[in-house]
């Protein structure tokens, strides 16, 4: 779609440093798409070839209408790398791992509705987003966890595209109740429900934004009594006086009102949902073959029998972050979660469980690697032997779950 735009303008694609080559590769081997990628000093296009550079002047001048970027120009505030990337308009703004662009206090798992809805104060990345999303026709969100530990990670997603996109959320005077992060999810998740017994009540929600005619034949009658174009989202209350009478009850009340909050959720209408499951079983229409050929890896080790058995300090140290989890479970409803993504980070390689449980400690961090530095995103460095300040319950620990950590991370350190 972005290649077929009829004004031909650049896609900007920002990915983490290390997936820059893979997307490079993958751009041509599977599309055929020349593209460049930003190496930190140059431009560098799929055939490996490095154009003249005039270092950072030279980032908003990339050779082909593809162009991969780093996330930690922006992460790392670099302010000429960012006003270069702002002054261009776009057709689209591709964000691979886009759960990186987050709020930095998330509210408590059993917060109440205030506390969920106030203002985030956004991380180098979320911000960027906000700022260039009014500078590309579309933008593309990429991750495969929307929701790390807290429902509202995924609604701050939908807040980035709805800069400069009033389909998303509502218009640009931010009136309309999907704004509201907390009712937003209280509906998507079932706690809450769009009125019906008012039609002036329930019309609140379907008139901003008002989906488009192709996604239901209601949204089209309701759009052609109106008179409005599909590129019109925001609607005034008083709009629904000019639906006739049978438009109102049969296909307002009637037909969208007691299932708008089930079937046209903003969550629902902008989350694009693909499973390597679903894409391997679906026949694409266009080439009449699977939308993604299956590859078939036989396993070994997924069983108890195969697996690979921990000793000495390594077994202590798995044990001992099972035990720090089970201390954080006892204070916080759904640190389960919690539990499952440290001991999985701790499973993918102790070096990786080690730099999680440092960090956790709030511990002074290494030498970053490409990946961290894609990620570094604080404003203050973190304090030795104090976690950061004002996150959340996760990282503000009790004296138990600050020992329990010390004594994993020693082991770690063996």
């Amino acid at each position: 779609m972005a290649l077929d735009d009829p004004d031909g303008g650049p896609i900007l694609v920002l990915a983490p440093k290390p997936l820059l080559q893979q997307w490079q590769d993958e751009l041509m081997e599977l599309l055929l798409l020349p593209s460049a990628r930003w190496d930190g000093r140059a431009w560098v296009d799929e055939n490996d070839l490095e154009y003249p550079s005039e270092g950072m002047k030279s980032l908003g001048r990339c050779p082909r209408r593809i162009g991969l970027v780093s996330q930690g120009l922006v992460v790392r505030g670099l302010s000429e790398a960012i006003n270069q990337l702002l002054n261009r308009r776009y057709t689209c703004v591709i964000v691979d791992e886009a759960h990186r662009a987050r709020r930095r206090k998330l509210p408590r798992v059993d917060a109440g509705a205030d506390e969920i809805d106030e203002r985030a104060a956004p991380n180098k990345l979320m911000a960027f987003l906000r700022q260039i999303g009014p500078r590309t026709k579309s933008m593309l969100l990429a991750t495969a966890t929307p929701v790390q530990l807290h429902p509202v990670e995924a609604w701050d997603l939908l807040h980035i595209l709805s800069h400069g996109n009033d389909g998303v959320l509502g218009g640009w005077t931010h009136t309309s109740p999907w704004f509201r992060p907390s009712h937003c999810l209280a509906i998507a998740i079932g706690d809450a429900a769009v009125p019906t017994r008012d039609v002036r009540d329930g019309w609140q929600y379907v008139r901003d934004p008002l989906p488009s005619r192709f996604e239901d034949t209601a949204f089209d009658r309701i759009r052609r009594s109106l008179d409005a174009s599909d590129t019109r989202w925001q609607f005034n209350p008083e709009s629904l006086e000019k639906l006739s009478l049978a438009i109102r009850r049969v296909q307002l009340q009637n037909r969208l009102l007691p299932h708008y909050g089930d079937n046209f959720n903003p969550l629902l209408r902008c989350i694009v949902r693909r499973t390597r499951a679903y894409l391997e079983a679906t026949i694409n229409p266009a080439t009449g073959a699977y939308l993604l050929p299956k590859v078939t890896v036989k396993l070994f080790g997924e069983e108890d029998q195969g697996a690979l058995v921990l000793g000495g300090y390594l077994r202590e140290a798995y044990q001992e972050a099972e035990a720090f989890s089970l201390l954080l479970q006892q204070r916080i409803r759904g640190a389960g979660f919690f539990k499952t993504l440290l001991l999985r980070r701790m499973g993918s390689s102790m070096e990786a469980g080690r730099r999680t449980v440092s960090r956790l400690l709030g511990e002074e961090p290494d030498t970053p690697d490409d990946e961290d530095d894609d990620d570094a995103d604080e404003e203050t460095p973190a304090q030795v032997g104090r976690p950061p300040q004002g996150s959340s319950d996760f990282r503000n620990f009790t004296d138990a779950e600050m020992t329990s950590l010390r004594r994993c991370l020693d082991l770690l350190r063996q």
